[in-house]
């Protein structure tokens, strides 16, 4: 039996619930100091977070609604949504989503290494990190950011880096996702992976087939988790024991 000796964590939406009340709160406010006439309501959002990275969807709304932006137009307004996004996760008000937590620990205690995969910059995920984790017991062992890839998930070259650096073979390692997008690099980079989300019913089916297990978050003793697709979950927690289960599926 395989054990597991690499965690690959994606960041908005799976380690934490950035997106809608963090990063689409940064752009509104970004959008308003640099006296631009756009607000971006959930329903707006939601079609915008296909697009990964923050500067690339920038880009995305304005070509939807005709606008060809310069992309020194683009870098400015997407480091001033930087500026109000760290402004938000210092404060604390985005919190690790359910069972997070506990399972960075009992991953941190049985050494097994975490690494931080992400298509964010590394400027928007230190905040967040470094609030919800203290400096001395910090538990990644490294970021793989925007600031580290020349492509974006679905590309897996986020991942095949993380696998490069901590120097764990792909059958011990798993990824744990959100959106389509990361599943997808995940499959590309041939690691099993994970899908903890709340909105998996409003994605394609054909594109959830490689995925071992989905689930609406990692669980907790006082929030226990549903399993939709994969094998049974006794404990109704995601384990480390049940992470085993599934990289010995293949």
């Amino acid at each position: 039996m395989r054990r597991l000796k690499a965690i690959f964590w994606d960041v908005d939406g799976t380690l934490a619930d950035t997106e809608m009340e963090g990063h689409r709160v940064a752009f509104n406010q970004a959008f308003v100091a640099a006296k631009v006439k756009w607000f971006w309501d959930q329903k707006t959002y939601e079609k915008l977070l296909t697009v990964q990275g923050g500067g690339n969807r920038i880009k995305a709304y304005g070509l939807s609604i005709g606008l060809q932006l310069e992309k020194g137009d683009i870098s400015n307004l997407h480091a001033l949504k930087q500026k109000h996004y760290h402004k938000i996760a210092i404060t604390g008000k985005i919190p690790l989503r359910i069972g997070v937590k506990r399972l960075v620990e009992e991953a941190k205690s049985k050494g097994i290494d975490q690494w931080i995969v992400t298509s964010s910059s590394k400027k928007a995920v230190d905040p967040l990190i470094n609030t919800a984790f203290s400096e001395k017991d910090m538990p990644f062992n490294g970021l793989i950011t925007a600031d580290d890839v020349k492509f974006h998930k679905p590309n897996p070259e986020g991942y095949l880096i993380a696998l490069a650096k901590s120097k764990v073979s792909h059958k011990e390692a798993i990824v744990i996702e959100d959106s389509i997008a990361g599943i997808k690099a995940a499959e590309s980079a041939n690691i099993t992976h994970i899908l903890t989300s709340n909105n998996y019913k409003n994605m394609p089916i054909d594109q959830l087939q490689s995925v071992k297990a989905i689930s609406n978050h990692l669980g907790d003793e006082e929030n226990p988790c549903n399993i939709y697709q994969g094998p049974s979950c006794s404990e109704r927690i995601i384990s480390i024991k049940y992470l085993e289960l599934l990289i010995n599926l293949t």
